[in-house]
């Protein structure tokens, strides 16, 4: 609605009808911005894994025992170098659908770059 159908929605009576309406955009403007803000802070868009964010509030409940595995594909750079970002998304998105589906109950995360985490709860190495 522009400032001119504003004006005349409150200059003709419709105020009641108006407040409302706004005030119902209002909420639901307010509610996508905070979904949106919290898919963006918790998972990574490109592996659509959960992020950095998520894996360090996983960390801070985590109760012993536990385990982690961290993975860090090597070379990457000269992946990207000699064929491209795209291809090295490709890699990324296909390692991570990998780690997504780990066994024994481990929860994959991007770390950042070509790094990512798996958390075992319940967990002990070896």
């Amino acid at each position: 609605m522009g400032a001119g159908s504003v004006f005349l929605a409150l200059r003709f009576g419709a105020q009641d009808e108006f407040l409302s309406l706004f005030c119902g955009s209002c909420v639901l403007a307010a509610g996508s911005i905070v979904e949106t803000s919290y898919l963006l802070a918790y998972h990574d868009e490109l592996t659509t894994l959960p992020s950095r964010r998520a894996f360090h509030d996983a960390l801070l409940r985590l109760e012993a025992p536990y385990s982690i595995a961290m993975v860090d594909i090597d070379h990457f750079k000269r992946c990207n170098d000699t064929y491209g970002h795209d291809t090295g998304d490709q890699v990324l998105r296909m390692v991570a659908s990998r780690l997504a589906r780990v066994s024994g109950g481990g929860q994959a995360y991007r770390c950042g770059g070509e790094e990512f985490a798996i958390l075992f709860s319940g967990k002990r190495t070896g």
